[in-house]
């Protein structure tokens, strides 16, 4: 969008320009008006316009003047000079001063809109070289490590600019040479474990990963890489090197591959899985080579998967063609039914006929995934009920399988997840774990163990704690523990109950086991604590 500036002391000639000018085509939004040089000036400074229109001949201040002053302070401005004269000296004036054009009264109505054309190319192409230069300067002001990451990131989604190639000739491809580049993504199925383990902190896990990388990985290619920004999971590893690709390269290539990712299990305990893209000529082939590491990374087969790299499509790719959608109304039967078991013998006979075409690639583990999921979401739908207790254990779910045990594991405690989320909801709708709490204070006595409430509220065991714990601050053998500490030292303040007797009344058939549990608690044994109360 633009702004245009008229000065011109005749009003009539003011009025004619803006009749005349075709200003939308040109986004032109504010026009504004001086009748004079020195108003000219003034709204120059006030309105900043990106053209003005000049008369030469002006009372005060004429156009002569105006246009040494805005040459000389407002180089930018595109300027159009109007005359009733064809004056020499205003065409030598007009000419030093670099205008845009020179239109003679009266203005005709194609030579005013032709010139602004003009005007408007001109700031148009400043504008780009100045966005360019800004760019370039941005670029030039990165380390080296962060402008060939955003060079490379850049190639890879296939938006590498002319800058970005020129500071790419000039930077990092010196000598001009034709180079192969491929792109290898190695995925970190355990990050966040690791990073817990060892570094507190996923960056430095990253950082650690990727000096290991850099060291290993440098044997007869050029090594960079840099976590990918759209997944803090993987490591996109750009390989080059000059000349032709040929088998032994890519034995050597593999094999390095291989040697670096065995060092980070030993190092770090990672589990990781790789997707090596091909080799191909040119920066620009990068966003082809690291497609191809990808797609190769969800071929990985779960179920035969010995080295974890993969650098060539399986030929048994399209072998599992199974879903769990076509199990849906049976999991809708078993959870209305109430039968956890059947539920979960489902699953096992999905999982069984899986294991038998011997193929279950990382691709499909997530596709099964999304559609147990599904399920799931319609299921709740249907008897309308919050699914979000699941989402946050779903989402790890895909980052995190290794192998298939690991995928049959997680379908399970899924479908069980699912399946007491859903008894919890739909059949006991009043639960309040507040229910769990007074239950303990009053029965305190008994022989209280978790699968009491997982029974009679369809709860898991690690749900149940869970919810309790976030309330209560503690787990429930804890909560049992300090009730009858607390019931204990009441009763010991009464002198005619005998400490065997109180450990009775507290649930304790070993008057020992009682002892030792309250002076673990109050770190005194019951029978001197009630001698210090005596005392």
């Amino acid at each position: 969008m633009y702004k245009v500036l008229i000065i011109d002391d005749e009003e009539p000639a003011r009025e004619a320009i803006k009749i005349l000018a075709d200003w939308d085509s040109i986004n032109v939004y504010e026009v504004f008006e001086a009748w004079d040089g020195k108003n000219g000036i003034r709204l120059i400074e006030e309105k900043k316009p990106d053209i003005i229109l000049v008369d030469m001949k002006m009372p005060e201040m004429d156009g002569m003047e105006l246009l040494r002053i805005v040459e000389s302070k407002y180089p930018d401005l595109a300027i159009i000079v109007i005359s009733g004269y064809d004056n020499y000296e205003y065409t030598h004036q007009a000419i030093h001063s670099k205008v845009i054009d020179y239109l003679l009264k009266p203005i005709k109505r194609n030579e005013l809109n032709d010139a602004l054309a003009k005007a408007i190319d001109t700031i148009s192409n400043r504008r780009k070289m100045q966005s360019q230069y800004i760019d370039r300067n941005i670029l030039l002001n990165l380390s080296l490590p962060s402008l060939k990451e955003k060079l490379y990131m850049a190639a890879i989604e296939g938006s590498i600019s002319k800058q970005m190639r020129e500071i790419y000739r000039e930077l990092i491809d010196t000598e001009c040479s034709i180079k192969h580049y491929s792109v290898s993504v190695f995925r970190i199925m355990n990050l966040d474990e690791v990073s817990d383990k060892y570094f507190n902190e996923v960056s430095l896990t990253q950082f650690a990963i990727s000096n290991a990388i850099n060291e290993l990985f440098n044997d007869g290619f050029e090594c960079f890489n840099f976590v990918n920004p759209k997944n803090s999971n993987e490591i996109i590893v750009i390989i080059s090197f000059k000349g032709e690709f040929n088998e032994k390269q890519k034995a050597n290539y593999l094999h390095l591959i291989q040697k670096t990712r065995r060092k980070l299990n030993q190092l770090f305990e990672l589990i990781i899985m790789v997707g090596a893209g091909g080799f191909h000529e040119g920066i620009d082939s990068l966003k082809k080579s690291f497609l191809e590491a990808e797609k190769l990374i969800g071929s990985i087969n779960l179920l035969n998967n010995n080295d974890g790299i993969i650098c060539d499509m399986p030929e048994d790719i399209n072998k599992m063609k199974i879903s769990l959608l076509d199990k849906k109304d049976l999991i809708f039967n078993a959870i209305e039914g109430g039968s956890l078991t059947y539920t979960k013998e489902i699953i096992k006979e999905f999982v069984d006929k899986i294991e038998q075409t011997g193929v279950l690639t990382l691709r499909d583990a997530n596709r099964i995934f999304d559609e147990l999921m599904l399920i799931f979401n319609n299921f709740s739908m249907i008897k309308e009920f919050d699914a979000n207790e699941l989402i946050s254990y779903f989402k790890s779910l895909s980052r995190t399988v290794c192998n298939f045990e690991q995928f049959k594991k997680y379908l399970l405690d899924f479908i069980e997840l699912f399946y007491n989320l859903s008894k919890k909801q739909l059949g006991n709708d009043n639960f309040n774990i507040y229910e769990v709490k007074e239950f303990i204070d009053s029965n305190y006595c008994q022989d209280i163990k978790i699968s009491l409430f997982t029974n009679k509220y369809f709860l898991s065991r690690e749900y149940l704690m869970k919810l309790f714990k976030d309330e209560f601050g503690c787990g429930i053998y804890e909560y049992v523990i300090k009730v009858r500490m607390e019931k204990a030292r009441e009763l010991l303040a009464d002198p005619d109950i005998k400490i065997n007797k109180i450990s009775q009344m507290l649930g304790y058939s070993d008057n020992n086991y009682f002892s030792k549990a309250f002076k673990n608690y109050f770190g005194i044994s019951p029978s001197d604590y009630r001698n210090t109360l005596i005392s």
